[in-house]
């Protein structure tokens, strides 16, 4: 929808049941951002643990427009934007992994 509408280049790895498939996620990530933005689409129930949730599913909620991201043995460290505001987040490598359902690449057309 976002190519139809604005004519730039997308790209995108996942989806809502499998996670994406990338050998090395954080550096796909930190390349995208260089180019253009990366969106992503994860399991917001799992980032924002709720006590009263007793059940978590695994399936994706919400979308964030990802800022920045790195990674420091084992941690990764997120900042994005979600419903106005900015967020820094930091969680384990394993906890990253089974949050990322999809990620969406924008990026200008090269003419």
């Amino acid at each position: 929808m976002t190519r139809a509408i604005t004519g730039f280049k997308t790209t995108s790895a996942g989806s809502d049941l499998i996670h994406p498939r990338l050998k090395n996620t954080v550096a796909y990530l930190q390349n995208g951002l260089s180019k253009g933005v990366a969106v992503l689409y994860i399991n917001n129930r799992i980032l924002h643990k709720k006590n009263h949730e007793k059940v978590k599913f695994a399936t994706p909620t919400h979308f964030v427009i990802l800022e920045k991201i790195e990674e420091n043995k084992g941690t990764v460290t997120l900042v994005y934007w979600d419903s106005g505001g900015y967020t820094l987040r930091q969680m384990s490598t394993k906890i990253f992994r089974k949050i990322l359902f999809g990620i969406i690449l924008v990026t200008a057309n090269e003419n």
